[in-house]
């Protein structure tokens, strides 16, 4: 997974719109992913929790299982409309000379890849659905 652009003094407005929206589709994605391993680490102390037979604690896991594959589609959601504006955002200020600077170009790229790959992240997650 992509780091988060780093944050310089004094930059440009439309240097700074790019560097906050291509974290905020970083930091969804890492959500994404966390609340994956998370329903997979419930899934297995619910199937502990059947073995040993403890009613109680498998129904309250289950309980927490249900309300964290509930997140699922919300951070998809946000992850989808996050990329639509980072694109969005690119598309407008393709010609911005102060994002297009050489200075901004690490920034330009990461802002490019991460649209990218979270395109191709949310498609995976659909062929696997």
């Amino acid at each position: 997974m992509a780091e988060a652009p780093k944050v310089t003094k004094n930059e440009k407005q439309s240097v700074k719109g790019c560097r906050i929206k291509t974290g905020t589709l970083i930091r969804y994605q890492k959500e994404y992913v966390s609340y994956q391993k998370e329903v997979a680490g419930l899934e297995l102390k619910i199937k502990d929790q059947r073995e040993s037979g403890e009613d109680w604690d498998e129904k309250r896991w289950t309980e927490v299982l249900e309300d964290t594959t509930q997140m699922l589609p919300n951070v998809k959601g946000k992850m989808e409309q996050a990329t639509e504006d980072l694109e969005m955002y690119l598309e407008e200020y393709e010609t911005d000379a102060d994002l297009l600077d050489p200075e901004n170009e690490e920034l330009l790229g990461k802002a490019k890849n991460a649209v990218v790959n979270i395109r191709a992240f949310l498609e995976s997650i659909e062929n696997s659905a």
